[in-house]
């Protein structure tokens, strides 16, 4: 993909504005010391969530066809007890891929000056840190203290809405990048 289509989705994404958008375009190389790191969660999450849901439906239908074969007759009753494992691991399966379709994901994208480049894509799961947080508040004064819970709330709310929290640090002299996103 040439580096005009790049820049003409960071703008339909809403990561820049046009003003941005002309500077870009008008830099000899189009990336005027702007590092474009891909959306991960269409990227990678994506296919960690269809891998999770294909294994989980494998194991779904292995399952199902040996508790069906030993109800059948086909096998003996030894088999049931490793469909019955089979089938609840599929289940496990698709609900795991069902959460990771709907969590949030925490990128972290990092370029040195040296063009070494370090991407991180993890679900983060929002209401079990808020669940921890919670229980561990009477015990750890300071997580009130500091409002955890609250921007764990606040976040939460955003991605409700639609709006993914997104923090970028450029250090255009030195050539260093950093972008962080939940989505």
């Amino acid at each position: 993909m040439s580096e005009h289509m790049r820049i003409l989705e960071r703008i339909e994404m809403g990561e820049i504005d046009v003003a941005e958008a002309v500077r870009l375009f008008e830099s000899p190389d189009g990336s005027a010391g702007q590092v474009t790191c891909d959306d991960t969660r269409n990227g990678w999450g994506h296919v960690v969530q269809q891998a999770v849901f294909w294994i989980g439906v494998a194991l779904l239908v292995g399952g199902a066809t040996l508790v069906a074969s030993v109800y059948i007759g086909w096998l003996t009753h030894g088999w049931q007890v490793a469909g019955w494992v089979l089938f609840v691991l599929g289940v496990l399966g698709l609900a795991s891929a069902w959460w990771l379709l709907r969590a949030a994901w925490l990128s972290v994208c990092v370029q040195s000056h040296d063009g070494d480049n370090v991407a991180v894509d993890l679900p983060l799961p929002l209401g079990a840190a808020e669940l921890g947080v919670r229980l561990c508040a009477p015990f750890v004064p300071e997580l009130r203290h500091y409002g955890l819970c609250e921007m764990i709330t606040a976040a939460r709310e955003e991605l409700r809405q639609g709006d993914p929290l997104l923090i970028e640090v450029d250090d255009a002299e030195g050539g260093d990048y950093v972008r962080v996103s939940i989505v």
